[in-house]
């Protein structure tokens, strides 16, 4: 049986060589709360991330 370290270095290696991308919704921070409904009701099928502006 694989160890779970094993298969978590392996799946970080993956992302690093890019031959893995995630995949997400984006929302701008003023779409919290659409965002969150989305999240509650189970519509986002994989993330939801918040884009914080950048002074």
């Amino acid at each position: 049986m694989r160890s779970y370290h094993r298969d978590l270095v392996e799946a970080l290696d993956l992302v690093a060589a890019g031959k893995v991308r995630p995949i997400m919704e984006t929302y701008p921070l003023d779409r919290v709360h659409e965002a969150f409904a989305r999240v509650e009701s189970g519509k986002v099928r994989f993330r939801a991330v918040l884009r914080i502006p950048q002074d």
